[in-house]
């Protein structure tokens, strides 16, 4: 705040003093309070953030334990089963094919357990050696009876091996085909599983969507597209958060 006069010198009156000195309180007063409300919304936002941690950790605590209880029944489905098929033989082929598709989806099971479990840091992470487009084939069955829309596969050949663990891999092309199936909703389209070897350079790296550690080199690609009309600005902007979703409630994580 600048007081100035114009003119020839002259002596402030005491009524002008105090109208100046007035002033200076009410701005000082208005910078106090917009300190005070700045650190009254620097507290809101700690306090959200302890509120997001808390609810990750009490999701975390809830995985594990229903995990190791669902671990738990399918041990015991998993060795009658294998007992059931040890007997059977092929006295009874329907049977033991009935058994077989069910031993199956219980090893499965399991390994969806296994994620839970890694979720709620209480697993192990089986991470070896992985043949992409072997996983991928594996789901094809499973893709085509789960979606209505068609999913077709483009796997490029002679792919290097990559470590990953392959519950965890097969889950998340099932999640992002999934997604694009639901993208697409009632009209026609298509949804397409693709993968490539990719050979990337220190200069591309840099500032492109690989910026995330990934070293300059050989990398295999996993690309799902659809035939969906896309995010908005503002949907993609938010893509990341934890609990954000357009779908229904209890699908943002």
């Amino acid at each position: 705040m600048c007081l100035e006069h114009i003119g020839p010198r002259r002596t402030w009156s005491v009524d002008e003093i105090s109208f100046a000195g007035a002033l200076g309180d009410q701005v000082a007063l208005a910078l106090a309070a917009d300190d005070r409300h700045r650190l009254e919304r620097e507290g809101e936002n700690l306090r959200l953030q302890l509120l997001h941690v808390q609810k990750l950790e009490s999701l975390g605590l809830m995985a594990g334990g229903v995990a190791h209880d669902f671990n738990n029944l399918l041990t015991v489905m998993t060795a009658n089963l294998t007992f059931l098929q040890g007997r059977l033989g092929s006295a009874d082929l329907e049977i033991a094919a009935a058994i077989s598709d069910t031993l199956a989806a219980a090893q499965r099971s399991v390994g969806l357990t296994r994620q839970l479990l890694a979720y709620a840091g209480q697993g192990r992470v089986a991470v070896v050696p992985c043949d992409v487009n072997r996983e991928i084939s594996g789901l094809e069955s499973l893709l085509g009876a789960a979606f209505s829309k068609r999913v077709t596969l483009a796997l490029g050949g002679a792919l290097p091996a990559v470590d990953a663990d392959a519950t965890q891999l097969q889950q998340l092309v099932m999640n992002l085909a999934l997604n694009a199936a639901e993208a697409i909703g009632a009209a026609s389209g298509t949804v397409t599983l693709s993968t490539s070897s990719r050979r990337f350079e220190a200069a591309k790296v840099e500032g492109t969507h690989f910026d995330y550690g990934l070293a300059p080199g050989e990398a295999v690609c996993i690309e799902v597209s659809d035939d969906a009309p896309g995010m908005s600005a503002a949907v993609l902007g938010r893509v990341f958060d934890p609990f954000f979703s357009t779908k229904g409630a209890g699908r943002g994580l």
